[in-house]
């Protein structure tokens, strides 16, 4: 997904980060969609997409804001998540 925040990719050392999964909106829309969950139709799907805009950029724009704000490739798999989150901070 491109909000326009910036990606680190050098080790973090904070006690408080958070950690964003980044994927962009079509992708959003297709694993929704492939879950096959009684509420996952379109419009649902659109309204969740609207209000992570409305109420989660801001707050991940604020943590980018103090670099405490890490985002991850959420097209990895798993293990490859895990790993680069592991890599990318530590803990003092």
């Amino acid at each position: 997904m491109s909000s326009g925040l910036s990606a680190r990719t050098e080790p973090m050392h904070f006690q408080c980060i958070v950690v964003q999964l980044a994927i962009n909106e079509t992708v959003m829309i297709e694993r929704s969609l492939a879950r096959s969950l009684f509420d996952d139709l379109p419009d649902v799907i659109n309204q969740r997409i609207a209000k992570f805009h409305q109420c989660t950029i801001p707050i991940l724009e604020y943590y980018d804001g103090t670099k405490r704000l890490l985002t991850i490739d959420g097209l990895l798999k798993a293990n490859q998540v895990t790993t680069k989150i592991l890599e990318l901070i530590t803990l003092d």
